[in-house]
């Protein structure tokens, strides 16, 4: 195939440019423009194989914007999907049926092929039917190579950073609880002769330099070997009963030092009650409820502090604090009216996240920084407010945060706040790798199902009551809306799903019909509600349910129209919910504008 010079030196261009770039949506966007400039056409798209929701989606087009619910999708059970996916080969189609992007009429795909599968396709296509030529076919099946080496490095680099995490972590929880042992103590690596890791007491015992004390073998570290028939040390002047505790790990022989003071075996009460809190923090995990798993520990936090309140409070997205456990102890640690966790959190505890760094009042009543919350603290019965910054691998994830009963001098408990904070940002940084693991699964698994409920419902209704009910578990709601703009879907006419509680609210000359084994009925307004007197005209929301949200369904630049869930209970919407629900937005746009479309062809036909 002859190439001129000039397209030639676009693709060396091409070809530095990905070796280059390491973002992902850096590279799509240059190997978009630089196609573009090479083979005429009128849209390119990069479609990444999403295998978990079996499927090929791509970056919408007319919505830089978007979020990932809102992608340009090939399913695998399409035709199309067939030939990329398991004939690996370039499909090029003029005056298709049923376009991938509306109003093109030219379309070339061509596979982005690895030794480990398909991990997507280039999309080219032109609004004439002009089809592609073999020249242009190969160029484009040039840059697919290029692409699809640029996502195996990408997934290389993925794959090493979850490997560096996942032993950051192991190594931190590690560390925790070696720093966790109220006495100097040493792991040795006994095969290899050398010091693996000190606590930091250990350390200062043998000068202070960590890297003196891991470079020099053990066997030479002479203050580690006691005498032979009394087994004591003496160090720096005092005496040390050394005891080595035998473990192996990864099949390696290691050896655990503790170096107990020889002259009353006794750790102080702090050193003993941090021992014990380091040993409870290495057995737990936090599960999907953090205000259960972490119960016990903040049962032992504020027995210590002598607390009130024991809050753990984790950093948002948006960079705002959002309660993850908030305990108030009477007796047994539970969770306090979500007024008083709301009225718990002020701006002045958030200067230890701003400024990285604990912050300390013994007496809220003598700290002229916090008299604008006074009032609040004398309601909630504390006096004393500790709070220190959650850090793991170099990032800040919430915050720690003890009021207590009665004042304090800081001065001397800092430390031991400090190393609770410590203990306790694993447990979270552990529980934010898998809860964002099992909110992707269950993403894409709640993707999958909506994609198809289009082609499987019998009609409009049927569409609305099963996404309605797929929504329902992941963000609860007790009515449930849409309200179409379009005459033929019924302007103006709200279409309702609420519980049989909520009956009288609907809308006049309504008929409510149960929707089988889920707690729930539908009804559709006879006539317009668009003059009654409601919140939101187009929502067909009753002013009277105390919360709700509500959200325009677009497709493409058209508008259906909206819709709006709410609660009869004053319970906001949590953040996680409200992208839950701009996830399921587009998803529901979708699926109504497929079935609306296919009754009006129907009626057509």
């Amino acid at each position: 195939m002859a190439v001129n010079n000039d397209v030639l030196e676009k693709f060396y261009k091409l070809h530095q440019a990905t070796a280059l770039i390491t973002d992902p949506y850096g590279l799509e966007t240059h190997l978009v423009d630089a196609l573009k400039k090479i083979v005429a056409c009128n849209a390119i798209l990069i479609f990444h194989n999403k295998r978990d929701a079996q499927l090929l989606a791509a970056r919408n087009p007319y919505n830089p914007y978007q979020n990932d619910a809102e992608s340009i999708t090939i399913r695998y059970n399409d035709p199309l999907g067939a030939d990329i996916l398991v004939h690996r080969k370039s499909v090029s189609r003029v005056n298709p049926q049923d376009p991938v992007l509306p109003l093109m009429n030219a379309e070339l795909l061509s596979p982005l092929n690895s030794p480990d599968g398909v991990l997507g396709c280039i999309y080219a296509s032109r609004l004439s039917p002009k089809g592609f030529n073999q020249e242009e076919i190969k160029l484009i099946e040039y840059a697919a190579g290029l692409m699809a080496f640029a996502l195996e490095r990408q997934g290389w680099l993925d794959h090493l950073q979850a490997l560096q995490t996942s032993n950051h972590l192991w190594q931190e929880k590690y560390l925790t609880f070696l720093q966790s042992i109220p006495f100097p103590a040493f792991i040795v690596d006994v095969k290899n002769d050398r010091i693996e890791e000190a606590s930091d007491s250990a350390i200062q015992l043998l000068g202070g330099d960590l890297d003196a004390v891991l470079a020099t073998p053990f066997s030479e570290t002479d203050k580690l070997h006691p005498n032979a028939d009394s087994g004591i040390l003496e160090i720096n002047g005092r005496t040390y009963q050394l005891k080595r505790v035998k473990f192996s790990f990864d099949d390696e022989e290691k050896d655990l030092l503790l170096l107990l003071p020889a002259s009353d075996g006794g750790p102080a009460a702090s050193d003993h009650w941090l021992y014990e809190f380091g040993r409870s923090c290495t057995e737990t995990v936090i599960e999907d409820d953090p205000q259960t798993s972490l119960s016990p520990l903040a049962t032992m936090i504020a027995d210590r502090f002598d607390a009130r309140f024991v809050a753990i409070l984790e950093s948002a997205p948006n960079g705002a604090l959002a309660p993850l456990a908030v305990f108030e102890i009477k007796g047994k640690a539970k969770r306090p009216d979500d007024s008083v966790v709301a009225d718990l959190q002020n701006e002045f505890m958030d200067r230890a996240l701003v400024l990285g760094r604990p912050v300390f009042v013994d007496d809220v009543t003598q700290e002229p920084g916090f008299s604008q919350w006074l009032s609040m603290a004398k309601k909630l019965k504390y006096q004393s407010v500790a709070a220190a910054p959650l850090g793991f691998a170099k990032k800040t994830l919430g915050l720690f945060v003890l009021f207590c009963k009665a004042p304090k001098t800081w001065s001397r408990e800092s430390d031991v706040v400090i190393d609770v904070a410590a203990r306790l940002a694993p447990l979270l940084a552990e529980f934010n790798i898998r809860r964002g693991r099992l909110e992707k699964e269950a993403s894409d698994e709640f993707a999958g199902k909506l994609e198809t409920l289009a082609a499987d419902a019998d009609d409009v209704a049927d569409v609305i009551v099963q996404a309605a009910l797929l929504l329902q578990p992941l963000v609860p709601f007790d009515y449930f809306s849409v309200t179409f703009m379009d005459e033929q879907a019924g302007a103006g006419r709200p279409f309702v799903l609420c519980r049989p509680g909520l009956k009288e609210l609907l809308p006049q000359g309504s008929t409510w019909q149960p929707v089988q084994e889920t707690g729930f009925g539908w009804a559709r307004a006879a006539v317009s509600t668009q003059s009654e007197n409601r919140e939101n005209e187009n929502s067909g929301l009753p002013y009277s349910l105390p919360v709700h949200i509500s959200l325009l369904l677009m497709h493409g630049e058209a508008y259906i129209g909206n819709f709006s869930v709410a609660r009869q209970q004053d319970s906001r919407f949590k953040e996680e919910e409200q992208s839950r629900l701009r996830e399921f937005t587009p998803l529901f746009s979708k699926q109504l504008a497929a079935k609306i479309k296919a009754l009006q062809q129907q009626q057509e036909d």
